[in-house]
């Protein structure tokens, strides 16, 4: 019953909706390694360690981590649909520039 009905409303539905389907599922889950290599996001995470005023081993053990899990929570997702941060991983990047300045 259910395999018949999903092939109706798959004939039924248009072939744009499909692949805008299709298209949005593609987003990848990546690593904090692979979110903050960004040149720009580096420079960020290296003023970090200077504004703390950590060790190295205590950036390590308490900021890395925490910026890591905020990395991976938001991956690249737009802050918003129309600002400056509006592209992917503009959340990443607002959050943390507010979070320096």
């Amino acid at each position: 019953m259910f395999k018949a009905l999903q092939k109706t409303l798959k004939a039924s539905a248009p072939k744009r909706a499909q692949q805008k389907l299709k298209q949005a599922s593609l987003m990848t889950v990546s690593s904090a390694k692979v979110l903050l290599s960004n040149e720009k996001r580096q420079q960020i995470c290296s003023k970090y360690k200077n504004l703390l005023s950590f060790s190295e081993e205590n950036y390590q053990l308490f900021a890395q981590p925490l910026l890591n899990n905020f990395a991976e929570f938001v991956q690249l997702l737009p802050e918003t649909r129309n600002s400056f941060y509006c592209r992917q991983g503009g959340f990443l990047d607002h959050a943390l520039a507010r979070a320096y300045s």
